[in-house]
């Protein structure tokens, strides 16, 4: 059983790539590699359909930086680790290369400007129109999150053009009753 089969009976949807009636997805048949690709515009066909939270990353005790991310996870609960993804020739790179702590900001529905403000590399995104203030520890704080999570980096990880960021929960704040910024097919929205 690969756990699809939540219908009555527990349909076995295991098997040679053939769909199972009763399974509830669908899988393509024939011969392994049939009808894949994984060159740029394939994968990026492939995750557009993928729907992730998002969230803005701020750090620089100087001069502010910040940038939108879908690449945040959790690592682990015990001990409380997460991760995201930055290119390292993001504008906020060389900040988040040199500090120990970041804030992470979890957006809501009605944020989608915030995210597409933060989305962009350079620019001033701490301009007029943004509110926000110095935080805990002196890092930006963005107001109106549904929840803000405060990063110790341990550990920078390279790969190519990207660097993945794991940073252990020091502090989380969170405001109740809004539902969170989703972005999935290119598009920002609201969960149902």
């Amino acid at each position: 059983m690969d756990g699809c089969g939540g219908g009555s009976g527990g349909v076995d949807c295991a098997g040679g790539g053939v769909e199972r009636a009763g399974c509830g997805s669908t899988r393509p048949g024939g011969g392994a590699g049939d009808g894949f690709a994984a060159d740029r515009e394939a994968v990026r066909s492939g995750l557009r359909w993928h729907a992730k939270g998002v969230a803005v990353i701020t750090a620089g005790l100087a001069e502010p930086v910040g940038f939108a991310a879908t690449s945040l996870a959790t690592v682990s609960f015990e001990p409380p680790v997460l991760s995201f993804a930055v290119r390292k020739r993001s504008s906020s790179w060389p900040t988040l290369a040199a500090e120990d702590r970041v804030m992470v900001h979890l957006l809501a529905e009605d944020q989608a400007d915030l995210a597409r403000r933060f989305g962009v590399s350079g620019g001033a995104k701490f301009d007029e129109g943004v509110h926000w203030s110095r935080g805990a520890e002196g890092l930006p704080v963005l107001d109106g999150a549904l929840a803000w999570i405060m990063l110790t980096v341990v550990r920078r990880l390279h790969f190519d053009g990207h660097a993945i960021v794991l940073g252990r929960i020091s502090a989380v704040r969170a405001a109740a009753g809004r539902r969170p910024l989703i972005h999935h097919d290119g598009a920002y929205g609201a969960l149902a």
